[in-house]
């Protein structure tokens, strides 16, 4: 495989791997509500980091800068991988299903 086809599958394992992370920490309960109660303890330490994980596209930026030496590494796809994968099932997910609450899944 040629090194920009390489290249370019990391950039989509990380796009996708953003996408799930930022969604997860910012919008899903988690299991026993364990990320809904770290989004109430950030927003009540500081207004900023309640903004920061009450909002996918703001949390992204930042998921995104942690996760771009990762698309440098040849490695990097072994970490990559599970969360681009969980990405893009969530993806679809939403968009086959719109009655589903991330929140509220039960």
């Amino acid at each position: 495989m040629t090194r920009n086809i390489r290249f370019t599958i990391r950039i989509a394992l990380a796009i996708l791997a953003a996408y799930r992370l930022a969604r997860l920490l910012t919008l899903e309960a988690g299991p026993a509500f364990t990320l809904a109660r770290l989004r109430a303890k950030l927003a009540d330490r500081s207004e900023l980091l309640g903004m920061l994980f009450g909002c996918p596209l703001c949390l992204g930026v930042w998921v995104g800068l942690a996760l771009t030496p990762l698309t440098l590494l040849r490695w990097g796809e072994i970490i990559l991988l599970p969360f681009a994968i969980a990405g893009g099932q969530c993806a679809l997910q939403l968009v086959t299903d719109h009655d589903y609450d991330a929140g509220n899944p039960a």
